[in-house]
Protein backbone atom coordinates (compact mmCIF):
# COMPACT_ATOMS: atom_id res chain seq x y z
CA UNK A 1 0.00 0.00 0.00
CA UNK A 2 1.45 3.36 -0.71
CA UNK A 3 2.61 6.07 1.82
CA UNK A 4 0.35 8.58 2.17
CA UNK A 5 3.37 10.77 4.23
CA UNK A 6 3.81 13.80 4.12
CA UNK A 7 6.56 14.52 1.66
CA UNK A 8 8.65 17.43 3.43
CA UNK A 9 9.32 15.72 6.66
CA UNK A 10 12.25 15.75 7.91
CA UNK A 11 12.63 12.74 9.28
CA UNK A 12 13.01 10.73 6.07
CA UNK A 13 13.77 7.13 6.43
CA UNK A 14 17.03 6.08 4.93
CA UNK A 15 16.00 3.04 3.19
CA UNK A 16 13.13 5.16 1.84
CA UNK A 17 12.98 4.76 -1.95
CA UNK A 18 13.89 7.82 -4.11
CA UNK A 19 10.52 7.67 -5.80
CA UNK A 20 7.59 10.38 -5.89
CA UNK A 21 5.31 9.75 -2.50
CA UNK A 22 1.56 8.97 -3.62
CA UNK A 23 1.31 12.78 -2.26
CA UNK A 24 3.50 13.86 -4.96
CA UNK A 25 2.38 11.29 -7.92
CA UNK A 26 -0.99 12.90 -7.33
CA UNK A 27 -0.27 16.39 -7.61
CA UNK A 28 1.52 16.09 -10.04
CA UNK A 29 -1.02 14.54 -12.32
CA UNK A 30 -3.60 16.92 -12.04
CA UNK A 31 -4.27 19.07 -14.73
CA UNK A 32 -2.83 21.79 -14.26
CA UNK A 33 -5.14 25.01 -13.73
CA UNK A 34 -5.89 27.38 -16.10
CA UNK A 35 -4.13 31.21 -16.14
CA UNK A 36 -5.99 34.06 -16.54
CA UNK A 37 -5.11 34.61 -19.80
CA UNK A 38 -6.16 30.90 -20.90
CA UNK A 39 -9.64 31.46 -18.90
CA UNK A 40 -9.92 34.71 -20.82
CA UNK A 41 -9.35 33.75 -24.61
CA UNK A 42 -11.15 30.90 -23.65
CA UNK A 43 -14.66 32.69 -24.40
CA UNK A 44 -14.47 33.68 -28.60
CA UNK A 45 -16.04 37.33 -27.20
CA UNK A 46 -12.40 38.19 -26.20
CA UNK A 47 -10.63 35.42 -28.94
CA UNK A 48 -12.25 37.90 -31.27
CA UNK A 49 -10.91 40.71 -29.78
CA UNK A 50 -7.71 39.11 -29.81
CA UNK A 51 -7.92 38.82 -33.05
CA UNK A 52 -8.74 41.91 -34.06
CA UNK A 53 -6.05 43.79 -32.65
CA UNK A 54 -3.76 41.84 -34.17
CA UNK A 55 -5.62 42.30 -37.53
CA UNK A 56 -7.52 45.64 -37.43
CA UNK A 57 -7.82 45.33 -40.86
CA UNK A 58 -9.93 42.31 -41.48
CA UNK A 59 -13.03 43.71 -40.32
CA UNK A 60 -14.84 40.46 -41.99
CA UNK A 61 -13.79 37.84 -39.06
CA UNK A 62 -16.54 36.62 -37.11
CA UNK A 63 -16.71 34.45 -34.03
CA UNK A 64 -17.96 31.76 -36.36
CA UNK A 65 -14.74 31.51 -38.32
CA UNK A 66 -12.36 31.32 -35.09
CA UNK A 67 -11.46 27.51 -33.90
CA UNK A 68 -9.53 26.19 -31.35
CA UNK A 69 -6.29 24.32 -31.85
CA UNK A 70 -4.56 24.28 -28.71
CA UNK A 71 -2.07 22.19 -28.16
CA UNK A 72 -2.99 19.75 -25.06
CA UNK A 73 0.02 16.82 -25.77
CA UNK A 74 3.38 18.44 -27.20
CA UNK A 75 6.13 16.31 -25.77
CA UNK A 76 4.77 13.77 -22.75
CA UNK A 77 7.03 16.20 -20.21
CA UNK A 78 6.28 19.79 -21.09
CA UNK A 79 2.90 21.92 -20.62
CA UNK A 80 0.21 22.46 -23.16
CA UNK A 81 0.64 25.50 -24.98
CA UNK A 82 -1.40 28.52 -24.15
CA UNK A 83 -3.48 29.33 -26.95
CA UNK A 84 -3.25 28.45 -30.50
CA UNK A 85 -7.17 29.27 -33.24
CA UNK A 86 -7.51 28.25 -36.58
CA UNK A 87 -8.96 31.11 -38.99
CA UNK A 88 -11.28 30.31 -42.18
CA UNK A 89 -8.82 27.23 -42.41
CA UNK A 90 -6.33 29.57 -43.92
CA UNK A 91 -4.07 30.84 -40.61
CA UNK A 92 -3.24 29.21 -37.76
CA UNK A 93 -2.16 31.71 -34.77
CA UNK A 94 -0.44 30.48 -31.61
CA UNK A 95 -0.31 33.20 -28.78
CA UNK A 96 1.87 32.96 -25.36
CA UNK A 97 1.82 34.83 -22.61
CA UNK A 98 5.49 35.35 -20.86
CA UNK A 99 5.80 37.29 -18.01
CA UNK A 100 9.48 36.18 -17.54
CA UNK A 101 11.93 37.10 -20.32
CA UNK A 102 13.42 33.66 -21.99
CA UNK A 103 14.19 32.77 -25.58
CA UNK A 104 12.93 29.65 -25.37
CA UNK A 105 10.02 30.06 -26.38
CA UNK A 106 11.07 29.88 -30.29
CA UNK A 107 11.70 26.75 -29.73
CA UNK A 108 8.36 26.05 -27.64
CA UNK A 109 6.55 27.72 -30.60
CA UNK A 110 8.64 25.77 -33.00
CA UNK A 111 7.42 22.28 -31.02
CA UNK A 112 3.90 23.78 -30.60
CA UNK A 113 3.73 24.85 -34.28
CA UNK A 114 5.03 21.24 -35.75
CA UNK A 115 2.56 19.79 -32.99
CA UNK A 116 -0.68 21.76 -34.32
CA UNK A 117 -0.36 20.50 -37.58
CA UNK A 118 -0.17 16.81 -36.75
CA UNK A 119 -3.36 17.26 -34.57
CA UNK A 120 -6.91 17.13 -35.84
CA UNK A 121 -8.70 18.64 -36.93
CA UNK A 122 -5.37 19.66 -39.30
CA UNK A 123 -4.11 16.62 -39.59
CA UNK A 124 -6.78 15.08 -42.48
CA UNK A 125 -7.95 18.62 -43.33
CA UNK A 126 -4.87 19.99 -44.40
CA UNK A 127 -1.48 18.24 -43.64
CA UNK A 128 -1.98 14.85 -44.85
CA UNK A 129 -3.34 16.38 -48.34
CA UNK A 130 -0.83 18.57 -48.60
CA UNK A 131 1.82 15.84 -47.77
CA UNK A 132 0.07 13.06 -50.26
CA UNK A 133 -2.57 14.81 -52.36
CA UNK A 134 -2.12 14.22 -55.82
CA UNK A 135 -2.78 18.09 -56.47
CA UNK A 136 -2.07 21.25 -54.75
CA UNK A 137 -3.70 21.48 -51.54
CA UNK A 138 -3.64 25.10 -50.06
CA UNK A 139 -2.09 24.64 -46.33
CA UNK A 140 -2.87 27.35 -43.68
CA UNK A 141 -0.43 29.72 -43.32
CA UNK A 142 1.17 30.73 -39.42
CA UNK A 143 1.51 33.55 -37.37
CA UNK A 144 3.63 33.28 -33.57
CA UNK A 145 3.36 35.46 -30.98
CA UNK A 146 4.58 36.13 -27.56
CA UNK A 147 2.40 38.48 -25.41
CA UNK A 148 5.32 40.18 -22.55
CA UNK A 149 4.17 40.89 -19.90
CA UNK A 150 7.16 41.48 -18.04
CA UNK A 151 9.57 44.22 -17.31
CA UNK A 152 11.04 45.89 -20.90
CA UNK A 153 14.57 45.90 -21.40
CA UNK A 154 16.50 48.48 -23.63
CA UNK A 155 17.55 46.01 -26.40
CA UNK A 156 13.76 44.13 -25.74
CA UNK A 157 13.56 42.87 -29.86
CA UNK A 158 10.25 43.32 -32.02
CA UNK A 159 11.18 39.42 -33.04
CA UNK A 160 12.86 36.29 -31.59
CA UNK A 161 14.69 34.25 -34.02
CA UNK A 162 15.79 30.24 -34.33
CA UNK A 163 19.01 31.65 -36.36
CA UNK A 164 19.59 34.71 -33.49
CA UNK A 165 17.86 33.43 -30.38
CA UNK A 166 18.58 29.53 -31.03
CA UNK A 167 21.22 28.08 -33.40
CA UNK A 168 23.22 31.57 -32.88
CA UNK A 169 24.01 31.14 -36.55
CA UNK A 170 23.83 34.03 -38.67
CA UNK A 171 24.69 32.07 -41.65
CA UNK A 172 21.89 29.49 -41.16
CA UNK A 173 19.83 30.01 -44.47
CA UNK A 174 15.99 28.86 -43.16
CA UNK A 175 14.94 30.96 -39.92
CA UNK A 176 11.76 30.49 -38.01
CA UNK A 177 9.83 33.99 -36.24
CA UNK A 178 8.53 34.89 -33.16
CA UNK A 179 6.77 38.43 -32.90
CA UNK A 180 6.92 40.05 -29.27
CA UNK A 181 4.22 42.10 -28.61
CA UNK A 182 4.97 44.36 -25.69
CA UNK A 183 1.74 46.46 -25.47
CA UNK A 184 -1.86 46.92 -27.36
CA UNK A 185 -3.47 49.90 -28.88
CA UNK A 186 -5.28 51.90 -26.04
CA UNK A 187 -7.98 49.78 -24.69
CA UNK A 188 -7.84 46.79 -27.02
CA UNK A 189 -7.90 43.20 -25.47
CA UNK A 190 -4.20 43.16 -25.46
CA UNK A 191 -3.99 46.64 -23.69
CA UNK A 192 -6.19 45.52 -21.26
CA UNK A 193 -4.60 42.12 -20.71
CA UNK A 194 -1.30 43.57 -20.16
CA UNK A 195 -2.30 46.41 -18.08
CA UNK A 196 -4.20 43.92 -15.68
CA UNK A 197 -0.50 41.95 -15.28
CA UNK A 198 1.06 44.99 -14.37
CA UNK A 199 -1.86 45.97 -11.69
CA UNK A 200 -1.54 42.18 -10.46
CA UNK A 201 2.02 42.62 -10.33
CA UNK A 202 2.25 45.86 -8.41
CA UNK A 203 -0.39 44.74 -5.65
CA UNK A 204 1.13 41.50 -4.98
CA UNK A 205 4.37 42.84 -4.98
CA UNK A 206 3.00 44.76 -1.88
CA UNK A 207 0.52 42.58 -0.33
CA UNK A 208 1.32 39.12 -1.17
CA UNK A 209 -1.07 36.56 -2.41
CA UNK A 210 -3.12 37.01 0.31
CA UNK A 211 -7.29 37.00 -0.45
CA UNK A 212 -7.37 40.98 -0.04
CA UNK A 213 -4.52 41.21 -2.56
CA UNK A 214 -6.39 39.45 -4.40
CA UNK A 215 -9.87 40.95 -4.19
CA UNK A 216 -7.84 44.80 -4.16
CA UNK A 217 -6.53 43.45 -7.93
CA UNK A 218 -9.62 43.56 -9.28
CA UNK A 219 -11.29 45.82 -7.25
CA UNK A 220 -8.72 48.26 -8.98
CA UNK A 221 -8.99 46.90 -12.65
CA UNK A 222 -12.75 47.60 -12.69
CA UNK A 223 -12.53 50.98 -11.33
CA UNK A 224 -9.54 51.26 -14.34
CA UNK A 225 -12.12 49.64 -16.64
CA UNK A 226 -9.57 46.90 -17.45
CA UNK A 227 -11.40 43.84 -18.52
CA UNK A 228 -14.49 44.48 -16.69
CA UNK A 229 -16.93 42.36 -18.24
CA UNK A 230 -14.83 39.48 -17.94
CA UNK A 231 -14.00 39.96 -14.14
CA UNK A 232 -17.78 40.98 -13.50
CA UNK A 233 -18.61 37.32 -14.97
CA UNK A 234 -16.60 35.75 -12.67
CA UNK A 235 -16.96 34.91 -9.47
CA UNK A 236 -14.54 35.64 -6.72
CA UNK A 237 -13.58 32.64 -5.75
CA UNK A 238 -12.86 31.20 -9.46
CA UNK A 239 -10.87 35.05 -9.86
CA UNK A 240 -8.96 34.21 -6.78
CA UNK A 241 -8.09 30.39 -7.70
CA UNK A 242 -7.13 31.67 -11.06
CA UNK A 243 -4.62 34.74 -9.68
CA UNK A 244 -3.09 32.35 -7.58
CA UNK A 245 -2.61 29.21 -10.12
CA UNK A 246 0.81 30.15 -11.28
CA UNK A 247 2.44 31.45 -8.39
CA UNK A 248 1.20 28.23 -6.22
CA UNK A 249 2.05 25.61 -8.76
CA UNK A 250 5.72 26.83 -8.76
CA UNK A 251 5.92 26.86 -5.29
CA UNK A 252 5.16 23.46 -4.81
CA UNK A 253 7.01 22.58 -7.82
CA UNK A 254 9.74 24.46 -6.00
CA UNK A 255 9.27 22.85 -2.94
CA UNK A 256 9.13 19.16 -3.71
CA UNK A 257 12.59 19.87 -6.06
CA UNK A 258 14.62 21.30 -2.88
CA UNK A 259 13.41 18.97 -0.39
CA UNK A 260 14.85 16.19 -2.17
CA UNK A 261 17.98 18.15 -3.27
CA UNK A 262 18.69 18.65 0.48
CA UNK A 263 18.16 14.82 0.74
CA UNK A 264 20.37 14.18 -1.62
CA UNK A 265 23.50 16.27 -0.29
CA UNK A 266 22.94 14.56 3.16
CA UNK A 267 23.25 11.40 1.60
CA UNK A 268 26.36 12.46 -0.61
CA UNK A 269 28.17 13.74 2.38
CA UNK A 270 27.28 10.24 4.29
CA UNK A 271 28.89 7.87 1.28
CA UNK A 272 31.90 10.82 1.12
CA UNK A 273 32.35 10.19 4.43
CA UNK A 274 31.95 6.45 4.85
CA UNK A 275 34.36 6.28 1.93
CA UNK A 276 36.92 8.72 2.14
CA UNK A 277 35.89 10.83 -1.09
CA UNK A 278 36.66 14.32 -1.37
CA UNK A 279 34.13 14.45 -4.42
CA UNK A 280 31.16 12.25 -2.05
CA UNK A 281 28.74 14.47 -1.43
CA UNK A 282 28.84 16.20 -5.48
CA UNK A 283 28.54 12.88 -6.52
CA UNK A 284 25.64 12.27 -4.59
CA UNK A 285 24.17 15.49 -5.07
CA UNK A 286 24.85 14.78 -8.87
CA UNK A 287 23.12 11.24 -9.28
CA UNK A 288 20.38 12.66 -7.06
CA UNK A 289 19.82 15.28 -9.17
CA UNK A 290 19.12 13.06 -12.35
CA UNK A 291 17.17 10.49 -9.79
CA UNK A 292 14.98 13.78 -9.18
CA UNK A 293 14.39 14.87 -13.06
CA UNK A 294 13.91 11.00 -14.11
CA UNK A 295 11.11 11.28 -11.42
CA UNK A 296 9.29 14.37 -12.48
CA UNK A 297 9.87 13.68 -16.25
CA UNK A 298 7.93 10.49 -15.46
CA UNK A 299 5.22 12.41 -13.97
CA UNK A 300 4.67 14.74 -16.80
CA UNK A 301 3.05 18.49 -16.43
CA UNK A 302 6.78 19.88 -15.45
CA UNK A 303 8.86 22.43 -17.62
CA UNK A 304 11.95 20.65 -18.82
CA UNK A 305 13.83 24.32 -18.02
CA UNK A 306 12.08 23.90 -14.58
CA UNK A 307 13.12 20.99 -13.72
CA UNK A 308 17.02 21.81 -15.10
CA UNK A 309 16.57 25.14 -12.78
CA UNK A 310 16.16 23.55 -10.01
CA UNK A 311 17.90 20.59 -10.22
CA UNK A 312 21.66 21.77 -11.34
CA UNK A 313 21.12 19.72 -14.51
CA UNK A 314 21.31 21.85 -17.91
CA UNK A 315 18.39 21.66 -20.25
CA UNK A 316 19.79 19.76 -22.82
CA UNK A 317 20.80 16.67 -20.51
CA UNK A 318 16.98 17.16 -18.79
CA UNK A 319 16.22 16.33 -22.46
CA UNK A 320 18.54 13.58 -23.03
CA UNK A 321 17.02 11.89 -19.86
CA UNK A 322 13.29 12.59 -21.46
CA UNK A 323 14.49 10.54 -24.09
CA UNK A 324 15.57 7.54 -22.09
CA UNK A 325 18.99 8.26 -22.53
CA UNK A 326 21.92 8.09 -20.01
CA UNK A 327 23.96 10.88 -18.44
CA UNK A 328 26.74 10.58 -16.45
Amino acid sequence: MESDENPFEDDVKEERRFVLTKHEAEFMKREVKDSVFTDLFRDKRYLLELYQALHPQDTGITKSDLSYVTCRTVLANTLYNDLGFWVRKKLIVLVEAQSTWSQAVVMRLFLYLASTYMQEPLYHECTLPFLYGNSAHEFPDAELYVIYTGKRRKDSPKYLTWRKHVSNNPHQKWDFAVEVIYDGAPGDIIDQYITFCNISDEKRRIGGYTKETMMDIINTCVERGVLVDYLRSKTLETMINLLRSPFEQEQIYRGMLEYREKLGEERGEKRGEERGEKRGEERGKRKNSIEVARNFLASGGIPIALIAQNTNLTVAEVEALARGEEIL
